[in-house]
């Protein structure tokens, strides 16, 4: 589950929260951009690259995240990239409006997770898991994003009485 949780938290990643987020509301455009970082799970010294590309659509009123993790993870391949679905305006899921975002996401090779950026706070919250090469992991997320960087720890339960953690870090070009 550390690449679901990693996927999550790497889509996320990209969102550049603005150090005044409390005067000016989140529009897609702030999410336009390439970041680059790795992860690391301390429990089982793995480690990886993160590289990720947001994206504007609908001339400015969507977008969504192009997601490439390297390295192997919960025992399973490297996978191949993945795309986000769309996140349009409004409420709910896969949706963004001034407050922030909700992205919801069920993957073959990541599980399913829901995360939610909150543009006043700067926080990115969630969980998921149940990947196909891991289906008893589940994880859940705390992050924090700035303009130029994200930070962000993960509290992995691997479904057999044990647990680990990971960390993940992005930064924007």
């Amino acid at each position: 589950m550390r690449r679901a949780a990693a996927l999550a938290v790497a889509c996320l990643a990209l969102v550049p929260a603005l150090a005044d987020s409390r005067t000016k509301p989140f529009t897609p455009r702030q999410v336009a951009g390439t970041w680059t970082g790795s992860w690391s799970n301390q429990t089982f010294g793995t480690s990886g690259t993160l590289t990720l590309s947001g994206r504007t659509l609908k001339h400015g009123r969507a977008f969504r995240f192009d997601v490439d993790l390297g390295g192997n993870a919960l025992g399973c391949p490297d996978p191949a990239a993945e795309r986000t679905p769309t996140i349009k305006k409004g409420s709910g899921d896969n949706r963004w409006n001034r407050k922030g975002f909700r992205l919801h996401l069920v993957s073959p090779a990541y599980g399913a997770f829901l995360v939610t950026y909150s543009a006043r706070t700067h926080k990115l919250t969630g969980g998921g898991g149940k990947p196909a090469c891991a289906p008893a992991v589940t994880w859940k997320l705390n992050g924090r994003l700035t303009r130029a960087s994200f930070t962000g720890s993960i509290a992995i339960d691997l479904g057999n009485g044990q647990t680990a953690s990971s960390t993940l870090t992005a930064t924007r070009h």
